[in-house]
């Protein structure tokens, strides 16, 4: 096991290089993003990919397979 004062650089380094290379999926019901669905930003989305959602109601039903992070705008933004 490595030593204690290790881990923590190990660990931010792998959380740096997973993020580093993610990429920001845009879905818009309005046509202005990468997609208009969920699903569709998943299918195209790779590890570490961030899904970034728009305003609107979403009416899917998801599974999520993937290590994926997901942002959502709020009312009115």
């Amino acid at each position: 096991m490595a030593p204690r004062h290790l881990l923590l650089p190990l660990l931010l380094g792998i959380v740096w290089t997973s993020t580093a290379r993610a990429e920001v999926l845009r879905v818009e019901q309005d046509s202005s993003g990468d997609f208009l669905t969920i699903n569709a930003a998943m299918s195209a989305a790779e590890d570490g990919d961030v899904i970034q959602v728009g305003n609107g109601v979403f009416e899917e039903s998801l599974t999520i397979t993937k290590f994926l992070a997901f942002l959502g705008q709020g009312p009115g933004e």
